[in-house]
């Protein structure tokens, strides 16, 4: 092989090679326990949100979980919180240390899989505009219908603001157009005709 051909797959190879290291690596971000970020423009302003149990992959899916999620209660309170996708559910909320206790089975039925919502929680807003808390999740347990098996996860926190909502724009109707636009015509007939008696 000639030194011009070996160079010349050399310098392909390396091409090749560089190309690769552009493209995006993809990861398996696995089961992921989440609350999403909540906004109220209000104090006394309420939200539902859920609690998530997302990309549940394991064959068997979850069967239990003990979830805690805690708050600044200057900020916010939890109202209530509402069945989501398991059998059963058990919780205790407590507003003087800002601590919801969450705990979910699977009784009667299979474990589940995918994106399964724990619970939805409903938070009200206690603090005044510009207040802000973290929705801070704690997983005291995750495990499979045996009860014995756990399920590896991450978790995803909230955060929970008050802030001032955008003031509406006024849009101008057809009439109020039609009259701005003839008043900007007056104008200008007003001024073409001094310009001329100059």
């Amino acid at each position: 092989m000639s030194r011009k051909k070996a160079m010349a797959i050399s310098m392909a190879v390396i091409m090749a090679l560089s190309l690769f290291s552009l493209l995006p690596i993809v990861t398996a971000q696995g089961t992921v326990v989440s609350i999403e970020d909540v906004t109220v423009s209000a104090t006394g302003e309420s939200k539902v949100v859920p609690i998530m149990i997302e990309d549940v992959t394991v064959p068997a899916g979850v069967g239990a979980s003990t979830i805690t999620l805690e708050y600044d209660t200057g900020v916010v309170i939890v109202s209530d919180v509402a069945d989501g996708d398991f059998d059963t559910i058990v919780s205790s909320i407590d507003n003087v240390t800002g601590i919801t206790n969450i705990s979910t089975f699977q009784i009667s039925s299979a474990g589940l899989t995918g994106d399964v919502v724990v619970a939805y929680v409903n938070l009200t807003a206690v603090g005044g505009l510009g207040g802000t808390s973290v929705l801070d999740l704690t997983v005291v347990s995750l495990y499979e219908p045996d009860g014995i098996t756990t399920i590896p996860h991450t978790v995803s926190d909230g955060t929970f603001t008050i802030t001032l909502a955008p003031a509406a724009v006024p849009l101008l109707g057809l009439p109020a157009i039609i009259a701005l636009a003839g008043i900007l015509g007056i104008l200008a007939i007003t001024l073409i005709i001094r310009k001329k008696t100059k």
